[in-house]
């Protein structure tokens, strides 16, 4: 029986988009408990969208290499300490 990867990649990356969806949601019910205020949730809330696109865009320059952020730390303060 043949392995189809592009079938566990789709299912992967709606589950991915489902939890982020869920994550959001529960950001935004907690922040406003707490905060009481529609514009003190608003900073939290855009702040996750901001801070994982910017993650990602950096991925690009980098090779998508996983541990690339850990190398770049290692090399260049090698020497201190």
């Amino acid at each position: 029986m043949p392995f189809e990867s592009i079938t566990v990649v789709k299912v992967s990356l709606e589950e991915v988009f489902k939890h982020w969806v869920i994550a959001l949601l529960l950001v935004i019910k907690w922040c406003f408990y707490f905060y009481k205020s529609w514009r003190t949730t608003l900073i939290p809330v855009l702040a996750i969208p901001v801070s994982i696109i910017g993650t990602f865009i950096f991925f690009i320059p980098l090779h998508s290499h996983k541990h690339a952020y850990l190398i770049w730390f290692r090399a260049r303060y090698r020497y201190c300490g």
